[in-house]
C-alpha cells in the first residue's frame, strides 16, 4: 500500500479497519460499532437504509459486519474524508462486497459515517496491495473543485428524484472528495466515490444494481381456495 502525502494517510484507514476487526473478535461487534461508529452512522443494505444504532438493537442484524477484508480506500487531499472498499463477512452468513465513509475526527482518529453492502456469497479473501487513490490538490482550490463538481452533483440529484431513492451523500473539508449512496429498491441501489486529481473529477470506487440487470422474480404460486 502506497503511503499518502502530507494529511493524506490511507494506512489510518487500515488501522481502523483492523482495529474494528480485532474488536469484534474479542468484545462482539456491537462494542466495535459502539467504538467506531458515530452516533448517526447509517447502513444501506438490500433492504434498504438504516440506523446503525437501530440496527444493533433489532433481532435481524445480518446487514451489519462481522469481519472487513479492505482492498482499495480512497481519501481526500486533507484526509477528512475517507473510504474504504472490499470484501466483508455478515452477521450469520457469508461473503460480499462492502464500502465504509469514513470520517476524521478532532483527535485524528477515523469513524464510520456510513456502511454500504452487498451480499453475494462468494468467498472473501485478503489481498497482497491495498489499492489506494489520494486526491491531489495541486494546481486548483476548493472553489473550483466544487463548481466542478456541480454537474456531477445535479445528475446524482436528478437521478435520486427519478427513482425515489433513499439518499446520502457528503464532500470532504477541501472540496476533494465527494461520495453519494442510494436506495430505491433491492434491484435500484448505488454508491459512488469519486476524487479530484489532475484538474477534474474521477470515479474512483463504486457500485451500480439497476433494475433491468436484476434476475427476475422467483414466480409465487397461487393459493386456491378449497
Amino acid at each position: 500500500m502506497a503511503r499518502g502525502s502530507g494529511k493524506a494517510q490511507p494506512s489510518s484507514v487500515v488501522a481502523a479497519e483492523l482495529a474494528f476487526n480485532r474488536t469484534v473478535l474479542s468484545k462482539g461487534y456491537q462494542k466495535a460499532y459502539e467504538t467506531l461508529a458515530l452516533d448517526g452512522a447509517r447502513s444501506f443494505d438490500m433492504r434498504g437504509e438504516h440506523s446503525i444504532t437501530a440496527l444493533l438493537k433489532s433481532a435481524d442484524v445480518s446487514g451489519l459486519i462481522q469481519q472487513a477484508k479492505p482492498h482499495q480506500i480512497a481519501m481526500s487531499c486533507d484526509g477528512s474524508v475517507a473510504v474504504s472498499a472490499g470484501r466483508y463477512i455478515p452477521s450469520g452468513g457469508k461473503g460480499g462486497s462492502y464500502y465504509r465513509i469514513w470520517s476524521l475526527q478532532a483527535d485524528r482518529s477515523y469513524r464510520i459515517e456510513l456502511e454500504f453492502v452487498t451480499p453475494d456469497g462468494k468467498p472473501v479473501d485478503a489481498p497482497d496491495i491495498i489499492e489506494t487513490d489520494v486526491a491531489n490538490c495541486k494546481e486548483s482550490d476548493a472553489a473550483t473543485r466544487l463548481s466542478k463538481f456541480a454537474p456531477l452533483q445535479a445528475e446524482m440529484e436528478r437521478d435520486a428524484v427519478k427513482f425515489a431513492a433513499k439518499v446520502h451523500q457528503g464532500m470532504a473539508a477541501d472540496n476533494s472528495l465527494g461520495w453519494f449512496a442510494g436506495h430505491a429498491t433491492e434491484y435500484d441501489r448505488d454508491v459512488l466515490v469519486t476524487v479530484f486529481r489532475n484538474g477534474d473529477w474521477h470515479g474512483a470506487l463504486g457500485e451500480v444494481t439497476e433494475a433491468d440487470l436484476a434476475p427476475p422474480p422467483v414466480p409465487v404460486p397461487l393459493k386456491v381456495e378449497q
